[in-house]
């Protein structure tokens, strides 16, 4: 069994390496843990699904490892919570891959409809929306990019920021 530890301590080679969690059991599917040479470590949930007849190895992405506090990405027990709700949809005969990808085009269709509601906003409500959606993804460079907006927009174009977003073309931008 994996400890949070023993990942962190794994050290990259000249080429990219996949390690299996040896669960001792058997169907299901199982962790796997990805090391890129540049030291990156990704997760993967790997199962296997009859295809034309053959066993087929398949191979779907749950994350990138957290290594420290100041990086983005999930722990062991996160993936291994990922891993089990992916294990629990085999079981129930769902093909995760195909499950994934309807999911995502929902998603998608789901993102494209805010945008295009952002879009019928005021460049300034846009603004207000982008940085809220930074503060609440825990980015820090919230700051630095209020005064860039400050510095480039807000005294620059103060009538702008009333204007529909998708009405400014660039030629009302130039300086």
């Amino acid at each position: 069994m994996w400890k949070d530890r023993w990942i962190k301590a794994i050290k990259p080679r000249e080429r990219t390496f996949r390690l299996s969690e040896d669960t001792k059991k058997r169907g299901g599917g199982r962790l796997i843990l990805e090391v890129k040479p540049n030291g990156a470590k990704y997760f993967f949930f790997q199962y296997f699904r009859k295809q034309n007849g053959k066993s087929k190895r398949v191979l779907v992405t749950i994350g990138r490892f957290k290594e420290s506090t100041k990086t983005t990405g999930m722990s062991l027990a996160d993936a291994r919570e990922k891993g089990s709700e992916y294990e629990s949809l085999l079981k129930k005969g769902i093909d995760i891959k195909t499950y994934l990808e309807e999911q995502g085009l929902e998603e998608q269709a789901r993102v494209r409809k805010i945008e295009a509601a952002k879009r019928r906003g005021s460049l300034g409500q846009l603004i207000e929306s982008y940085l809220a959606a930074m503060e609440a993804d825990g980015k820090r460079s919230v700051k630095s990019v209020e005064r860039s907006l400050i510095i480039y927009v807000r005294k620059p174009f103060p009538e702008m920021l009333k204007r529909k977003a998708d009405t400014i073309e660039a030629d009302d931008i130039r300086l």
